[in-house]
């Protein structure tokens, strides 16, 4: 072989390497953009389900309870009472600072999304209830295995969530 010959393989294996980098690169951001177009799907479908059952079971006496599967890797969900909206004493008893940054400044989300709590819309009207049936500015469950269970009461104008 020539000298010229191996220098020309060395070429084309280098550029063979560089292409096959930037197909790598690329194709790995193509998945990680789908994956992400994959979460925002699967919390927009959690919001819309859970809408609809409170919506459903808004009526006085309509009792269901329900599972939701929560997408992400959240670890808590919470709600919070359309009573505690405007109520100082209420708000100061909120767990998180985002919570309390949200209820004081007006906003109208009344569901959260933990770790972080950025994650959070209007859910419509609910009043939140602990585990004994007791009212409660807001209340807190725990996901376990990416699954929440509630009961949903309907009282009229609004619905009782009630983890179960």
């Amino acid at each position: 072989m020539k000298k010229a010959e191996i220098y020309g393989q060395v070429f084309v294996y280098i550029l063979m390497i560089v292409v096959f980098a930037a197909i790598l690169i690329y194709g790995a951001h193509q998945i990680q953009r789908l994956m992400q177009q994959g979460d925002k799907i699967d919390k927009e479908r959690f919001k819309l389900e859970l809408k609809d059952a409170l919506a459903d079971n808004i009526e006085y006496g309509d009792t269901e309870v329900r599972q939701f599967k929560i997408p992400g890797a959240y670890e808590e969900v919470c709600f919070v009472d359309e009573a505690t909206y405007g109520d100082s004493d209420q708000i100061r008893k909120l767990p998180y600072p985002l919570i309390k940054d949200s209820v004081e400044s007006g906003s109208k989300n009344n569901l959260f999304l933990y770790p972080d709590g950025a994650d959070s819309f209007d859910v419509g009207p609910i009043k939140t209830y602990d585990t004994n049936n007791a009212p409660q500015a807001f209340v807190c469950i725990t996901i376990d295995n990416q699954k929440i269970t509630v009961r949903l009461e309907g009282i009229g104008d609004a619905t009782k969530v009630i983890p179960i």
